[in-house]
C-alpha cells in the first residue's frame, strides 16, 4: 500500500496544485492502513497583506472538494490495479458523510468548552467528596464493629471517649461535604 499512497500525494499535488502538503505519513496500526495527510491550503495575489496567504475556504468549496474526492478515487483505484496488478472497483460513494463546518458556524463553541471545563471541575470535586464520605463511613462502621458489649447488659456496648470524640468530628466532616 505505500506505493499506493505515495502515488495518492502526487496525484493530490497535481490535482490540487494550491495544496502544500506538509507530511504524508502512512498508518498500519489499524486493520486497514491508512494515510494521515497535513497541508495548507494556499493562494497568491492578495491585494491587503502578504500576496500568498493561507485560504482552507478559496481553495476547497464544497464544489472543488466533490471534483477532487472523484479525481483521487480514480487515481486511487488506477494505482491500487497496477500496483496490485487487479481489477477492482471501488463501491460507490455514500451521500452525507462528509461534512466541513465551518468555525463561524460554531457560534456556541467556546461558551461550551467553558461549560465542559466547568462541568469537569465540578465533577471532580464531587468525586473527591464521595471518596472522603466513604473513607468517613468505613471509619465510623470500623469504631462500631470494635465495640464490646456490656458486662452488665450484654444488648450495650461500650464506647470510649476518643471513640465518641472521633465519630462526633466525623459527622461534622460529612456534614459539611454534603451541604
Amino acid at each position: 500500500m505505500r506505493y499506493v499512497y505515495k502515488e495518492q500525494v502526487l496525484d493530490l499535488m497535481r490535482i490540487v496544485p494550491e495544496f502544500k502538503v506538509a507530511n504524508a505519513v502512512i498508518h498500519f496500526d489499524e486493520l486497514s492502513p491508512h494515510l494521515h495527510l497535513v497541508g495548507v491550503p494556499v493562494k497568491e495575489g492578495y491585494k491587503k497583506g502578504m500576496k500568498k496567504q493561507p485560504a482552507k475556504s478559496k481553495v476547497f468549496t464544497k464544489e472543488s472538494l466533490q471534483r477532487i474526492q472523484d479525481e483521487m478515487r480514480a487515481c486511487c483505484i488506477r494505482s491500487y490495479n497496477r500496483i496490485y496488478e487487479k481489477n477492482a472497483i471501488l463501491k460507490q460513494k455514500q451521500l452525507g458523510r462528509n461534512q466541513d463546518i465551518n468555525v463561524n458556524d460554531m457560534t456556541n463553541y467556546r461558551e461550551m468548552k467553558k461549560q465542559r471545563e466547568q462541568n469537569s471541575k465540578r465533577l471532580s470535586q464531587a468525586t473527591n467528596k464521595a471518596i472522603n464520605l466513604d473513607n468517613s463511613t468505613k471509619k465510623v462502621n470500623d469504631i462500631l464493629n470494635e465495640l464490646k458489649p456490656s458486662k452488665l447488659n450484654k444488648n450495650n456496648m461500650v464506647i470510649s471517649n476518643e471513640n465518641v470524640q472521633e465519630i462526633k468530628k466525623l459527622t461534622e466532616e460529612i456534614k459539611r461535604m454534603v451541604y
